[in-house]
This record gives C-alpha cells, structure tokens and sequence, in this order.
C-alpha cells in the first residue's frame, strides 16, 4: 500500500515503487524516485525527477535521469522534461498522507477503489468507510439500547446502575467493532461484517428489552 512519514512518501503500482520527498495539494510533487522491476522481480529501470506536475490529467517530469538495465549493461538519459503514465492522481496523492481515520466517506471509498485497481490490500480503507457509513445507525441502535433501559426490564432500578450499565454496553459496542476491524483484515472476511455484526447484536438486544418490558 503506502507509508508516509516526515522522510517522504512510499507507495506502490503495479511493479513499481515510488518514493516522492513531499506532496503537495495542489498537484505538484518534489524529489520523485520511480523504481521499475520485471516479471522475475529484477531492477528494470529508476527514474529521478526533481518534479512532477499535474497537468492537463497527466503527470509532467521535470529535470529527468533515468537509469534502464538491460543484462550487465547500464543505460543513463537525461529529460528535460518527460511524462509519467500513471493512475495516481493529485485527489489519490492527498489521500496518501492522512490517516485512514481522518479521511472523508467519498475519500475512502475512491482510495479504496484505486487499491483494488492495482491489486492492494483495500480492507483498512473499507473497515474505515464501513465505520462511517454506519455512523448513523450505530447511534440510533445505542440510542435503542438506552430507552430499552430506561423502559424495559431494569425500569425498576436505581439510575445509576442504568448509567453503569449503558456505559458498559458502549463500551463493549466499541470494544467489539475495534477488535472485529483488525480480525476482518487478518483473517480475510469482509470489512463489513465488523461493523454490521455488533450493531446487529446491539439492535436485537434493544428490541428483546423492549419486549420484555410489555
């Protein structure tokens, strides 16, 4: 996928590795390093560009050395400028840079979509607009739970034993959906399930409390 950090940006297409020393929003990025393998996982070529531009929905070298190996030879060219075919584009390039947590639904949803596109690993992302997709529903279902207190069968308890209680339901709600989101992208099921699973406990839960109380 990617990392980033303050030494730059690591990321990955296909069989080549990028590495650019800063990114900035509006399209433009310094110190780009394009590193291209082969089928059997050989260094094919590297590239090195002082900048890359955003321009026209294509990506502008500037300042080029590329480097090509072919057998025990080494090829070297310099560019003025050169252009870069490529799927990133400057709204996938601002999603790289932020937490998956800090990112929009539409954000997450087009990175995840770009993953997917190369072949990467999208579940993180999807975990992350699953969470937020839900948002709603998680309240309302909480929500729920807390009438089912007040209404149902611990009606007749003391008012904080229904405040211990509903703060250890949340507790659990969110205990669940932290522990679920990593279980989805180590043992492979969808993304989705970690979320819907423990509104769905919640959600039966609220409505069989609520019955109990008629």
């Amino acid at each position: 996928q990617n990392v980033a950090s303050h030494r730059g940006v690591w990321h990955r297409e296909g069989n080549t590795f990028m590495h650019f020393n800063a990114v900035q929003s509006n399209g433009v990025l310094h110190g780009v390093s394009l590193q291209r393998y082969d089928a059997d996982h050989q260094l094919e070529s590297s590239v090195f560009a002082k900048r890359a531009i955003f321009q026209r929905g294509t990506w502008q070298l500037e300042s080029v050395i590329e480097t090509s190996f072919k057998g025990a030879r080494t090829y070297v060219n310099h560019f003025p400028t050169k252009t870069w075919q490529t799927d990133l584009s400057p709204s996938v390039l601002s999603v790289l840079v932020v937490s998956s947590d800090d990112l929009s639904i539409s954000g997450l949803y087009t990175y995840s979509q770009y993953l997917e596109a190369q072949d990467l690993n999208s579940d993180a992302y999807m975990m992350s607009f699953w969470k937020k997709a839900f948002q709603p529903i998680s309240t309302a279902v909480l929500v729920l739970v807390a009438i089912s207190f007040v209404f149902g069968p611990l009606r007749s308890v003391t008012m904080g034993f229904r405040v211990f209680s509903g703060v250890v339901v949340g507790l659990l709600f969110k205990y669940a959906q932290d522990l679920l989101g990593p279980s989805a992208i180590v043992f492979g099921f969808n993304p989705i399930y970690a979320t819907v699973i423990p509104i769905s406990v919640c959600l039966v839960a609220g409505i069989f409390l609520l019955r109990r109380a008629r």
